[in-house]
Order: structure tokens, then C-alpha cells, then sequence
């Protein structure tokens, strides 16, 4: 045998193409940081996009209203009709402007026992004024006025 002679496979390698290079482990876990960042970010815009039709498409119902004015949950009631009026649900409706009067009546009313403890006789006639304009407005819940008014003031 000859030692100079080199001997070859019929075949060559890879069917003549180049060698596939080795990714390193570094870029490897890189990849993989670079497809959860985007998952995360589409998964934000995809939330962000959700809250945003969320706020538009908010309101509350009756029966809503009706539970917390049964359950004595009046600043519940006003974030709710404050909610509505925000997204323009249910304005000018008679059964809901009754409801939002019995809200309003009940902030005016807290603002004016927070103001006449206070001292403060300007801001008190302020809001008495806007709880009488809402006391007109919710005639229909007249006892529910008069049980706000005597929780708020001490009497219940």
C-alpha cells in the first residue's frame, strides 16, 4: 500500500453542501428571550386594547342600582350612575335619572355634613343646593332620601 495516496468516498459529504454552522448556547437562550418579550408585548396590546373597550362599553343596569340602594350602598350607587353618565348609557331615561338623583343626593348630602363640620358655611349652602335639586329630582325615593340623610347626620 501506498502511504501517499489518500482515499475518498464515492459520496461526498452533506450531498456537497456546506456544513450547518452550531448556534452557541448563548444565542440559543437569546432567541428564546427575544419570542417571550414579544409574547409579552402582544399580550399587553392585547389587554390594553380590552380595558380601553371595556370603558367604552361599561354601564351599569337597573337591577344594579336597585340592589345597592336596597343593601344601603350609596357610594356605590354614585361610582355607578357617575359611570354611566361617563359612557353616556341610560341618559335621560326616567328609571335611571331617578336613580342617579338618589346618588347625587347622597354625595351633595355627604359633602354638606363634611362641610358643616368643617365649618366651612360657604361650601355647605354649595352643596345643599345641589342635594335640594336632587331631592326634586328623586321625588319617588323620598324615604330613601330620608334614610340617607339620617345615616350621614348620626341618626342611624
Amino acid at each position: 500500500m501506498n502511504k501517499n495516496v489518500q482515499y475518498t468516498s464515492a459520496r461526498p459529504l452533506n450531498n456537497g453542501r456546506a456544513p450547518k454552522p452550531v448556534k452557541r448556547p448563548a444565542a440559543v437562550v437569546l432567541d428564546v428571550l427575544i419570542v417571550i418579550v414579544g409574547i409579552v408585548m402582544a399580550l399587553s396590546f392585547l389587554i390594553m386594547f380590552m380595558m380601553f373597550r371595556d370603558t367604552k362599553t361599561l354601564n351599569y343596569k337597573s337591577y344594579s342600582f336597585q340592589s345597592a340602594m336596597t343593601y344601603g350602598e350609596y357610594s356605590r350607587m354614585t361610582r355607578m350612575a357617575n359611570t354611566n353618565r361617563m359612557t353616556d348609557s341610560y341618559v335621560g331615561q326616567g328609571e335611571y335619572e331617578e336613580y342617579y338623583a338618589v346618588a347625587d343626593y347622597y354625595e351633595a348630602e355627604f359633602y354638606c355634613v363634611v362641610f358643616e363640620k368643617a365649618g366651612d358655611t360657604q361650601q355647605a349652602a354649595a352643596w345643599a343646593a345641589k342635594r335640594d335639586a336632587a331631592a326634586k329630582k328623586a321625588q319617588f325615593y323620598d324615604m330613601e332620601l330620608k334614610k340617607i340623610s339620617k345615616r350621614l347626620r348620626g341618626g342611624e
